[in-house]
């Protein structure tokens, strides 16, 4: 029963986070007029926990998946079977490469345009602001600090006295 044989194949290890290779390991068949009763029992635990363990496994990995995908969860949606999360999966994936071919496509395009046209000219230091560079009037005229106002003076009384409240505005729906 310890007889067993290493395949040139490789499967991967069962700790989901490990993404190393072992070798796969090819048990020989055992004649069951061999084995007792008893025996064949406890083979058969085995081979049906491997098995559990294996299905329990390929649901997790595809629950894995159905949360990364896009339409695949929500509260209307029911839990996509396996072969339509495989099947979403590679169109998402398909059209994800159409998009980076795009993507690419189009950022060569704009390097190639940029290589036609002359290198922009340096603005001075004087019209940078903290968005990027300005050359409007109110940029490139000096500023005059601005006189402090008391706090009271910037509301007047009419505007705080017909002050919004969420109430009123729904008061009139």
């Amino acid at each position: 029963m310890s007889d067993c044989e290493i395949d040139v194949g490789c499967s991967p290890q069962s700790d989901a986070d490990s993404t190393e290779f072992k070798p796969k390991v090819r048990r020989s068949r055992l004649s069951t007029k061999t084995l007792n009763d008893k025996e064949l029992q406890q083979l058969r635990l085995k081979v049906n926990s491997r098995e559990r363990k294996r299905m329990h496994d390929l649901n997790s990995a595809l629950d894995g998946l159905r949360e990364v995908m896009p339409y695949a969860h929500g509260p209307s949606v029911r839990k996509l079977s396996k072969i339509a999360t495989l099947l979403l999966a590679k169109n998402y994936i398909l059209m994800l490469q159409n998009s980076l071919a795009e993507m690419k496509k189009l950022v060569s395009d704009v390097s190639t345009q940029r290589m036609n046209f002359p290198p922009l000219p340096q603005v001075p230091t004087r019209f940078r602001t903290n968005h990027g560079f300005c050359a409007c009037a109110d940029c490139l005229t000096p500023k005059l600090p601005l006189p402090l106002l008391p706090s009271s003076s910037l509301m007047s009384p009419s505007s705080s006295s017909s002050s919004i409240s969420p109430s009123s505005s729904t008061a009139n729906i």
